[in-house]
């Protein structure tokens, strides 16, 4: 968890440590920008981006210290885009099918890159996978169309899932990989192959670990909101005794 050599055992396990860097002061990052307003939130985001850009310049990798600025700028997006959707004026029907088609665009836009051959830094790309990504949100938010679309049994089990999907692909993946190198040597159909073990697994993992530790997380939070409230009382008891 120093966020050195994190590849040795699942090469998605840097994001972990980000994520959980992070959400150690997401409360703050919250409450300051609720307080303070758009404005800041952008400055902040222009910030994490720039700051992060150049600490990854000068020291790569190290400790994933550039990677957790940069991606602090990610959060703080989803944050405005929290508070401020509903002041976004609603878009018309084309407009919303515009935007959807660019912002598709957008998150996908490393194919069109790697058609063309062209190199960007992975920071610009990634910042433009986040613009992407902010797009396809809100023209969510604003379409009850495309709500009840994702609303569906089959996407609704998908996103419970997906997390798991994301952790457990490289293990399954990569040992077919070494499995069946001999006999195919396209990775593009190893892929395919290893997908439907993918969702079996992730989906497993789903049950044994995610399922029990937001359980677990949702009565810790039940439990601190109890405390707090009883502590409340009591100091209200002293107040008025």
């Amino acid at each position: 968890m120093s966020g050195n050599y994190v590849d040795r055992i699942d090469p998605v396990i840097w994001s972990l440590i980000v994520e959980l860097r992070i959400s150690i002061l997401f409360p703050l990052f919250y409450y300051f920008i609720e307080r303070k307003g758009l404005k800041w939130g952008v400055g902040l985001i222009a910030l994490s981006f720039g700051l992060g850009t150049v600490v990854l310049f000068i020291i790569d990798q190290q400790f994933l210290i550039g990677q957790t600025i940069f991606h602090i700028g990610f959060f703080i997006a989803g944050i405005l885009l929290t508070l401020y959707w509903e002041s976004i004026r609603t878009f018309s029907k084309k407009q919303k099918v515009y935007l959807m088609l660019i912002s598709i665009f957008l998150y996908f836009h490393g194919f069109a890159l790697l058609v063309t051959g062209i190199n960007v830094p992975q920071v610009f790309s990634d910042v433009v996978i986040g613009v992407g990504c902010v797009g396809i949100i809100l023209v969510c938010y604003q379409s009850e169309t495309v709500q009840a679309w994702l609303s569906r049994p089959i996407y609704l089990f998908l996103g419970k899932i997906s997390f798991s999907v994301y952790l457990v692909h490289c293990v399954v993946f990569i040992p077919w990989i070494y499995l069946l190198h001999n006999v195919i040597s396209s990775l593009v159909v190893v892929e395919l192959l290893s997908l439907p073990l993918i969702f079996v697994v992730a989906y497993l993992s789903y049950l044994l670990f995610e399922k029990p530790a937001q359980q677990f997380g949702r009565k810790l939070g039940k439990q601190i909101s109890q405390f707090h409230l009883q502590l409340s009382e009591t100091n209200k008891e002293r107040i008025n005794g």
